[in-house]
Order: C-alpha cells, then sequence, then structure tokens
C-alpha cells in the first residue's frame, strides 16, 4: 500500500530541494564559490563545487548526492549546498532563529566535511578542533540562511513550480531561477563572520 504524503510535507520537500538548487545556482553562477577562495576559480572546475544532478524532483533528495569531489574546495561550498535544504525549510516553516539545528543527516555531514577541511589545513584553536567545527556550522548555516532571504522571491517561485510540476530539470530549475534574479543581484549579500553571535541557531 503506498503512503499517502500530506500537502504540507510535499511543501516542505519542495522548499528543502528548492534550498539546494538555489545554493548550487549561487555557488556556481553568482559569485559565492568566488567570495570564499582568493585564488581564481576556472570554468571546468565549477562542476566540481557542487553534486552532480540532471532532476530536482519532490521524490528525491539531492542532499544524497553531496560529497566532497577532487577538488578541495568542496569541503567548504558541499556544506553550503547541504545548508541550503536545511535552511529554506527553516524559513518557510517560521522557526525562530535561536532554536538548535537539527540533528539530522544533512547537518552531521556539514560537519563531517568541515571536519576534513581543517584536518586538510592543520586549523586549530584554542577551543579545540570538535569546537571549531560546531562555530563554523553555525557560521555557514547563518551564511546561507541570509543568502537565501535575500533571494527568497526566486526561491519561493521555484518551490511552487516543483510543486505545481513535481519535478524540474536542472536547466529549467536554473533558468526559473535566471528569470527571478537580476543581473546586479548575482552576488553575496553578505560575509561570513562571527560578529552575529545572537543571530542565528545555538
Amino acid at each position: 500500500m503506498s503512503k499517502v504524503v500530506s500537502a504540507d510535507a510535499l511543501e516542505s520537500q519542495a522548499y528543502r530541494e528548492a534550498g539546494h538548487v538555489l545554493m548550487a545556482y549561487l555557488i556556481t553562477h553568482a559569485g559565492i564559490a568566488d567570495h570564499f577562495f582568493a585564488l581564481p576559480i576556472q570554468s571546468a572546475d565549477r562542476g566540481l563545487l557542487v553534486p552532480e544532478f540532471d532532476l530536482i524532483s519532490l521524490n528525491g533528495d539531492l542532499s544524497q548526492l553531496a560529497q566532497p569531489s577532487f577538488s578541495l574546495r568542496s569541503l567548504i561550498t558541499m556544506p553550503l549546498f547541504l545548508l541550503g535544504g536545511v535552511a529554506a525549510r527553516r524559513i518557510r516553516q517560521g522557526t525562530p532563529k535561536e532554536v538548535p539545528l537539527p540533528e539530522s543527516p544533512a547537518v552531521s555531514r556539514v560537519m563531517g566535511m568541515l571536519a576534513s577541511y581543517f584536518e586538510e589545513y592543520g586549523a586549530t584553536e584554542s577551543q579545540g578542533t570538535e569546537g571549531r567545527i560546531v562555530m563554523a556550522t553555525k557560521d555557514f548555516y547563518r551564511f546561507v540562511e541570509r543568502e537565501l532571504r535575500n533571494q527568497w522571491p526566486a526561491l519561493e517561485t521555484l518551490s511552487l513550480r516543483l510543486q505545481e510540476k513535481g519535478s524540474l530539470s536542472r536547466h529549467d530549475a536554473f533558468a526559473l531561477i535566471d528569470s527571478c534574479i537580476p543581473q546586479e543581484n548575482r552576488k553575496p549579500s553578505s560575509r561570513i563572520a562571527r560578529d552575529e553571535g545572537s543571530d542565528g541557531p545555538a
């Protein structure tokens, strides 16, 4: 017997998947990757920064595709992609900023990738590696949430189209986002910083 999915659950899934896709777009097409890395990124390398996917679907979960690639930069950009789904769902549900991030496979994988990044570059601080990972996850989440809020009309349009159609190709999803974001707005609206300690999940 097939499981009946409620309208609220489908909407939540649509916003989650739209959040992943919008972050993939912003990373590869709107300067977020360039914002993070000092060295220029070649066109061929941009495809290594986010998961390869051809389809976005209400029945799918793009977070399952997020794996580090041959590019060490992906240890930074894949967590942003993963947190896009978490943030989009929380924004839509009106989750207060002070509510901690949920324990979920996506958040656990974010922390695992950041741990690999810190290990690779030998990053240590007085609070230890574990504390640094927790802090970085919070900082990354705040950045992602701000970027999604800044581009909310595009995210909402993509989510509604996904709920209407059930699935969209990556090409069509990116084209829809293109049509919603003016060229002058295709750049990061904020920076990752620790000067907003009270503005985000604990």
